[in-house]
């Protein structure tokens, strides 16, 4: 359904929040936008010894690193709050006649954070000094946000073991947040999942400057840890300052003090050092070599005998530069150099005894009486008959051996992975007076990644380039005004590109014409077998996003008000349907099967008995079942962001508050530019004909503009007089999404601009139509562009469709939280998360076969036969997600820092996951057909994570007196975990698409009555042939039949991997010490199995776990801080 029904209450909050955005539509000026840096703030209540309130007492608020100050006055209530303050150390002064001056040292203020600091005045003269000390610690309890989520303070950003030191790993140590595997068109692990939501609702900020790609929805600038000083991972309920998004990930960079500071390191791993994985086969081992260097420095900007920055101007700088190069295990299962011969004489004899032989057949032998095909005698193909294209291409694959051909590998390697990053950042502050502030920060990374493969011409690039900056300035406007004004950008160039590209253009040269990209060969598609090629060219963006963001806070009694607007204009160069310009090729082995009596069907295998036909002899003989072949030009957009919103934090009494606010998202349709424009088109249902911009048929934007995205959000948290130690909040509110890129471009991709053509071949025929060598990819030649143009496509032509009434996703979430301290440094916490999203993105080839509750396919019935593949976007799909987290953290006390999540969680949907990289499923015209588990769900998770300073040495539990040189032994030493178990994701069985419907994910057959998820046959997957589910519960399906398995049905492995970092300080002076590292992931060397066969119709590896997340990885470090 295209509309949904919201709640009644909701609804309210809808007409509540027009009556908000009609005051800041009064206001003047442009403000706010995404994430506004310096919105934490210091917040509290003063109390004499009796808990009276104190009116009118002055509070100063002390930055201990830069030497500034604020001050404002309690109201009547005794409350004051000092907003926009950067994160970092603060001390709180308060003073009042009658009463001792009394300040409160230590104060960690976390980014993002409403820290709640109470001080209590004792009788006596002013000039009698109170402190009190807070121990270095963030107030753990929230007595005024509803936000959830967790700060990751620099102690646990520069202490715990991170995996390749990216920053996205802290975000995979809060509750409800799902990581993401490496994304397959950047080559980067740059994206997560937040509340169950896929990560195109995950914002990226840093610096308060978005870095969200408009393409992917992925973060686009891997900033180094080393200048990172806070991180905090915001999800559930958070009021419109922070964005539309329903997950938000804030970076703050570091910045100088007043006293100088830096580091020099290196961190370096080799192979000796590390475990063998799992399957490495005896004298193999994977191979990782990577080196990671750079160095920090910070403070203030001096010039001697001239100026001195000291209390005002300061600065920060880091560079960082990686390289690794990753020798993988790599185990494929291809024909064997026999079999490039002709010669499949293996397959009559099969070393397993439960394998079946298997026959070739020749199609060129059909007896158009009997209905039969002739065997190929002793299973051998005449070199006669092998295709001269087919030959050709062999030239670019590599046999296998003829050893273990039963076993589903035969050819085993090393594939090399290699990165090569370099990156710096630059900032500067300056605390122009008391009142008035800037900063400036730039940043840029360039990391190109290149994967290889054991097959030539398979390999992939990743080339990356990204860089950022932002000025932003904060004034205090009076006692009760406040304004932060942010200027910036965000630029990134992130491409995937074959690997045959700038090479020969072998297509032209073996007799492969028609495709759109010569450099390379086709991907090859062989069932049962790993075949060679790939259909990429260049797909990729280079993004540009200019931003504008400024917030007006007013804060006066128990309001804290903030209205804000904010613009991000975006200039897009688009590469975006180039994934198949080199084209593909599929075949199945159904031309070498044989036919049954009537000549209608194929007979079926029987297990252990016989089986028929090959799909690499079909490629010997030329013969494809299908084929396909799309590209496009670059395409430039321009489209602006705005954002405009009001909010109110009101503390109504002392112990309860309610934050609400409202914001209005108008996302701007991407445009095409300049002659860009002519080409979008969209699709007429009606008349079964294409539209064109170019005629004036359709607006180039294609889709209309969606105006009513208002997104409303209410929450109270409420902390009981007589339990101080507690808070129980709740909130609910509309976040939004947006139409991304990689969507949008099927609305440009279409005759006569892209040749795009598919072809499926009758399986039943006795030879194909379309052949290796006679023009398997036509060369396609397009008349001028006229209004009779679209009703005279030729017949088989395939193209895009982004559907006109598409709309903005939006999800409506819910949270309820309660938070208990015990003391001052313990914290429990129980989360609950539900959300509701709707019109989220879809693809699936419209021109398919209608749905039967039969799960027949009848292609006699399908809605446009004079088409090929429609490959079609609406935004049509929904999911929904429930969590329940329970959080226990310990704050830093005797050098030890914990946290620790338990999440029970579950997401459903039914429709396109960006992830999945294929077709929507089988049933796409069928919604309720596709409704199951999310890939990125996964069930249950537990994370643990810790920093210690270990009790050892001078001053410590133990050796308290120690000596100089046995301080130097036993004294300096931290140990630091990540802990993660958790439930493996959720997959669909898939079969072979034996319904010669294009663009269908086919599933497999599923036995009524049988559990797949048996814990008999997972438990000993090391011992029973690495089979990890029962794989009788499903079978091929009947061809022309879909499956009748549903979306999800299986369980991915778990894993269970923990890391550890031990460190050892040496002291040489009270600046400057020496830190050595040892870091061991995985330490435990567990094998956490990936890789699972998930596909019936590959026997070889169905049900079988073929492969290993990382095995123990040692890597050792030297930092030398001053």
């Amino acid at each position: 359904m295209r509309n949904h029904r919201r709640s009644t209450a909701l609804s309210i909050l809808t007409a509540f929040s027009l009556l908000l955005m009609a005051a800041v539509v009064c206001l003047p000026g442009r403000m706010q936008a995404q994430t506004t840096l310096g919105t934490s703030s210091v917040a509290g209540t003063v109390r004499d010894a009796s808990s009276s309130v104190v009116a009118g007492a002055h509070v100063v608020l002390i930055d201990k690193l830069h030497g500034t100050q604020r001050d404002t006055v309690t109201n009547g209530d005794g409350g004051y709050q000092f907003i926009a303050v950067l994160p970092g150390t603060y001390a709180i002064r308060v003073e009042q006649p009658g009463f001792q001056t009394t300040t409160v040292d230590n104060i960690v203020v976390a980014i993002d954070q409403v820290a709640s600091v109470n001080p209590k005045l004792s009788v006596g003269e002013v000039s009698q000094v109170v402190e009190v000390n807070d121990q270095g610690g963030t107030p753990l309890l929230d007595t005024i946000s509803n936000a959830l989520g967790e700060v990751m303070e620099n102690r646990r950003v520069e202490e715990l073991p991170l995996n390749g030191r990216n920053f996205l790993q802290l975000a995979n140590l809060v509750g409800g947040t799902q990581p993401n595997t490496v994304n397959n068109q950047t080559g980067h692990n740059n994206a997560i999942s937040v509340a169950g939501a896929s990560q195109w609702l995950t914002g990226y900020n840093i610096d308060g400057i978005a870095t969200r790609s408009p393409r992917l929805g992925n973060s686009s600038l891997g900033i180094s840890v080393a200048a990172i000083d806070q991180f905090k991972i915001e999800l559930g309920f958070f009021l419109p300052d922070k964005g539309p998004q329903v997950g938000i990930v804030d970076v703050l960079t570091k910045a100088g003090t007043n006293k100088y500071h830096g580091e020099v390191y290196e961190y370096v791993r080799n192979p000796y050092l590390n475990a063998h994985s799992y399957f490495d086969q005896p004298h193999q081992k994977e191979s990782i070599k990577r080196n990671q260097f750079g160095f920090s420095i910070g403070g203030p900007v001096a010039i001697p005998g001239w100026f001195s920055g000291r209390d005002k101007f300061w600065f920060f700088g880091n560079y960082e530069g990686t390289r690794q190069i990753t020798r993988n295990v790599s185990n494929q299962f291809v024909p064997t150099a026999a079999n490039f011969a002709g010669d499949f004489s293996n397959l009559l004899t099969p070393q397993d005894p439960n394998q079946a032989p298997a026959y070739i057949y020749n199609p060129f032998s059909y007896n158009a009486t009997t209905h039969q095909r002739a065997i190929f005698p002793g299973n051998v193909i005449p070199p006669s008959l092998i295709n001269p294209v087919a030959k050709a291409l062999l030239a670019y694959y590599i046999p296998g051996s003829a050893k273990n051909i039963d076993s589903g590998v035969n050819l085993t390697g090393y594939t090399a992975n290699t990165l090569r990053d370099d990156q710096f950042t630059i900032r500067l502050d300056n605390a122009i007076s008391q009142n008035q502030s800037i900063y400036v920060n730039f940043s840029y990374q360039n990391s190109p990644v290149r994967n290889t493969n054991l097959q030539p011409l398979k390999g992939l690039g990743y080339p990356l380039e990204a860089s950022l900056g932002v000025i932003q300035h904060t004034v205090s406007l009076g006692s009760h005004w406040l304004n932060v004004a942010r200027i910036g950008f965000n630029h990134a160039y992130t491409f995937q590109v074959g690997e045959g590209q700038g090479g020969p253009d072998i297509e032209n040269q073996i007799g492969i014409p028609g495709t759109l990209d010569p450099h390379g060969i086709p991907n090859i598609t062989l069932t049962n077998y790993t075949g060679p090629g790939n259909a990429y060219s260049r797909v990729g963006e280079v993004a540009n996003a200019y931003q504008i963001n400024e917030a007006l806070n007013y804060t006066r009694g128990t309001h804290n008000i903030s209205f804000g607007v904010g613009i991000v204009d975006h200039r897009v160069k688009q590469q975006n349907a180039n994934a198949g310009a080199v084209g593909s090729l599929a075949f199945q082995g159904n031309y070498t099967k044989q036919f049954n009596a009537a000549g209608t069907a194929y007979l079926k295998d029987v297990p252990k008995v016989i089986k028929y036909g090959d799909a690499f002899a079909d490629f010997l003989l030329g013969l494809p079942q299908s084929g396909s072949v799309a590209g496009f030009q670059p395409i430039h957009y321009y489209f602006t962001d705005f954002y405009p919103y009001f909010q109110d934090s009101w503390r109504i009494t002392p112990h309860f508050t309610v934050n609400y606010g409202a914001s209005w998202y108008y996302s701007e349709i991407p445009k095409p530019q300049g002659p860009d424009a002519l080409l979008p088109h969209s699709f007429d249902f009606s008349t079964g004909l294409l539209k064109y911009s170019a005629l004036g048929e359709v607006r180039p934007q294609v889709v209309k503009e969606d105006y009513n995205n208002i997104a409303p959000r209410l929450g109270f948290v409420y902390s009981p007089p007589f339990d101080p130690n507690t808070t129980f909040r709740a909130g609910v509110g509309l976040y939004y999404g947006e139409l991304g890129l990689n969507d949008v471009q099927y609305g440009v991709s279409a005759p006569p601009f892209s040749n795009s053509f598919s072809f499926q071949n009758v399986a039943t025929a006795n030879l194909p139509e379309r052949q290796l060598g006679n023009g398997v990819f036509p060369v396609i030649v397009y008349p001028p562009l006229t209004k009779d143009f679209a009703a005279n496509l030729p017949k088989g032509a395939s193209f895009n469709i982004f559907d006109e009434n598409n709309r903005t996703p939006y999800l409506t979430q819910w949270t309820a939280s309660i938070q208990h301290t015990f003391g001052h440094n313990d914290l429990i916490q129980f989360d609950y998360i539900g959300n509701s999203s709707h019109k989220n993105p879809n693809r699936y080839n419209l021109n398919m076969c209608p749905y039967r509750a039969d799960l027949f396919c009848d292609l006699t019935k399908l809605p446009y036969p004079q088409y090929g593949t429609m490959s079609y976007v609406p935004y049509n799909t929904n999911s929904n997600y429930e969590a329940l987290i329970t959080k226990y953290r310990h704050q830093v006390t005797h050098g030890l820092t914990l946290l620790a999540n338990f999440t029970w969680q579950k997401a459903l949907s039914d429709g396109f996951e960006p992830n999945t990289g294929g077709a929507n499923g089988m049933q796409s015209l069928c919604r309720t057909c596709e409704k199951g588990p999310t890939t990125y769900n996964i069930p249950l998770s537990f994370v643990v994570s810790s920093v210690y300073d270990l009790p050892f040495g001078r001053g410590k539990t133990f050796g308290r007196n120690a000596g100089y040189f046995e301080n130097f032994l036993i004294g300096g030493w931290r140990l630091s975990v990540i802990g993660r178990m958790d439930h493996g994701m959720a997959a669909s069985v898939t079969a072979t698409n034996v319904t010669n419907n294009a663009g269908v994910m086919e599933r497999a057959d599923r036995v009524p009555g049988c559990y797949a998820n048996v814990r008999s046959i997972s438990k000993y997957v090391r011992t029973n042939n690495h089979q990890y589910f029962n794989t009788a519960c499903y079978s091929v399906p009947d061809a022309g039949y879909f499956g009748t398995s549903g979306k999800g049905s299986i369980y991915e492995p778990g894993q269970d991997t923990w890391d550890a970092s031990l460190v050892k300080g040496f002291i040489f002076t009270e600046r400057v010490r020496l830190e050595m590292r040892g870091e061991f992931f995985n330490v435990f060397n567990h094998a956490n199995f990936i890789g699972l066969g998930e596909n019936v119709s590959n026997q070889a590896t169905f049900g079988i776990v073929t492969n290993t997340r990382d095995p123990r990885i040692i890597q050792v470090a030297g930092i030398l801080r001053f």
